[in-house]
């Protein structure tokens, strides 16, 4: 690094975990080169510190590298120079650092470990590894020759791993099916414990008020109207709390797709409209039903039970 060895480099006292490899200085461990004279580039990155890699660079050793590596041990800041080597070829490349990248959410999370993260041109790349760089090529195919075609570049080259997106997707939607299933079951547990709660606290609350209902029923009120009177209670209840869980969920996704996933989650207000009068007519129906038994007792027998 800037033209000492990598022994000589200052390290900090020994972390608390043991690291693999290097350590902190793992980042290091080769290079990721993007065909830039074409436009290309690294994406899902933010530039904190000089420049982003462009067209100009094409054909140059300069490169950008992970904000991580700006704090010690390494130092690292536009202008530095960092030699590497290949064990396996004996190439050296000194590179130039332009810029530090930071990424954020999931997708650095999902980075390996050990996946270089020196970004740079790709002849670069090729002048490090030389025979052992691996190309990797992204291919726009027609859903319906996609597994014909995948099966022909597997057969033209047999040392190459062929991805077939079709593959990844049955992955993902069997993972899928899987979860819903598990979100139906806890869903319908969840409804049953909520008809229960309901059910146990407009009880206790008529046995509670039963003077309230007695009262109620002697200045003209009949059942009907004191069991309305729970429903609309209850129901209001009920609107209350669906839509204060409509709202954190809807304000949950919001910041969990932009500071997390980086991309904008749908949420619809169709769908929200639809749980909130679920939740209110379960509630309402539970309570109405609850409620028939205790609005039809005698105000004299309500007050001689309370």
């Amino acid at each position: 690094i800037d033209g000492n060895p990598l022994a000589a480099t200052p390290v900090p006292a020994a972390p608390a975990e043991p690291q693999d490899g290097i350590g902190p200085l793992r980042a290091l461990n080769g290079v990721t080169g993007y065909d830039l004279g074409a436009g290309a580039g690294p994406t899902a990155v933010r530039i904190v510190e000089g420049r982003a890699l462009g067209p100009s660079d094409a054909g140059t050793d300069n490169v950008v590298v992970d904000a991580a590596l700006g704090r010690t041990p390494a130092l690292l800041g536009p202008g530095s120079t960092i030699t590497l080597a290949d064990s396996s070829t004996g190439n050296r490349l000194t590179l130039t650092v332009v810029g530090l990248y930071g990424r954020s959410g999931p997708r650095a999370l999902l980075t390996s470990r050990y996946s270089p993260r020196v970004f740079g041109d790709v002849g670069a790349a090729r002048a490090l590894g030389g025979g052992t760089v691996e190309t990797v090529l992204s291919m726009t195919i027609a859903s319906d020759r996609l597994d014909a075609d995948s099966v022909a570049l597997q057969r033209a080259d047999p040392g190459a791993l062929v991805a077939n997106v079709n593959d990844l997707t049955v992955v993902v939607r069997t993972v899928l099916d899987n979860l819903l299933l598990v979100l139906t079951v806890v869903t319908a547990m969840v409804v049953l414990a909520g008809i229960a709660v309901v059910a146990n606290s407009v009880t206790l609350a008529l046995l509670e008020r039963a003077r309230e209902v007695a009262m109620l029923r002697s200045v003209g009120f009949g059942p009907s109207h004191v069991v309305t009177l729970v429903v609309l209670e209850y129901g209001l209840a009920g609107f209350l709390a669906s839509a204060a869980g409509v709202i954190s969920i809807a304000t949950a996704l919001a910041i969990l797709s932009r500071q997390a996933l980086q991309t904008p989650v749908a949420f619809s207000a169709g769908i929200s409209a639809v749980l909130v009068a679920a939740a209110v007519l379960v509630t309402a129906v539970t309570s109405w039903v609850v409620a028939r038994g205790g609005a039809w007792a005698h105000p004299a027998a309500a007050l001689r039970n309370s």
